[in-house]
């Protein structure tokens, strides 16, 4: 892969060794459907990163991301290249396209006559400086603001798009995680032992 590839399929699963990824398993009757989006990320150079992304999903592909960070001074001199979209853009973006995935699938379902939709988000992030979290000992880091407009063209009644809106978001993964307390693990392995 060159640097010039930003997204690519490829044909093997990624390298774990930490954990062994869950088998998709179809839901039945009255369970709710687990998908598990399963990765493996690594440094290329300064801050260009390479993850392999794999859902347990059937017949879903393995793809190969690259991420960077932009070009900015910071105290330190050290930034990025700007060469691919830096985490956060992707974040971002997953939250959108999650979005837009479940609200095609209730358009279908409901046989509703959209012409189009598109959807602009907004979110505000925020970090204190490395000082700042030492000093205090809190959570260096925030999520503001997660502002979302969808915007429909359509001659469905207003009630009927409203529903549409409404459902997709309480289903779409992505921002239910955003918004929602979710159980968070960390492990750490030093030197392939657990510490």
């Amino acid at each position: 892969m060159t640097k010039s590839e930003i997204v690519r399929t490829v044909d093997h699963e990624p390298p774990f060794t930490a954990f062994e990824p869950t088998p998709f398993r179809k839901a039945r009757a009255g369970e709710s459907l687990q998908i598990e989006i399963n990765l493996v990320a690594e440094v290329e150079e300064n801050f260009r990163k390479l993850a392999f992304v794999k859902p347990n999903l059937p017949n879903m592909m393995t793809f190969a991301i690259r991420s960077d960070e932009g070009a900015i001074p910071s105290r330190n001199n050290y930034s990025g290249e700007g060469s691919a979209p830096p985490p956060l853009s992707y974040f971002c973006a997953g939250i959108a396209f999650c979005l837009m995935s479940h609200l095609k699938g209730f358009i279908h379902e409901r046989n509703l006559d959209i012409k189009s939709y598109t959807v602009e988000q907004r979110l505000i992030f925020s970090r204190g400086a490395p000082e700042d979290l030492e000093l205090s000992g809190k959570t260096g880091a925030s999520c503001d603001l997660f502002e979302t407009h969808v915007i429909v063209e359509s001659d469905e009644p207003a009630a009927a798009v409203k529903a549409l809106i409404e459902d997709a978001q309480a289903v779409c993964m992505a921002s239910v995680a955003l918004v929602n307390p979710v159980p968070s693990v960390t492990r750490v392995q030093l030197n392939g032992d657990a510490i």
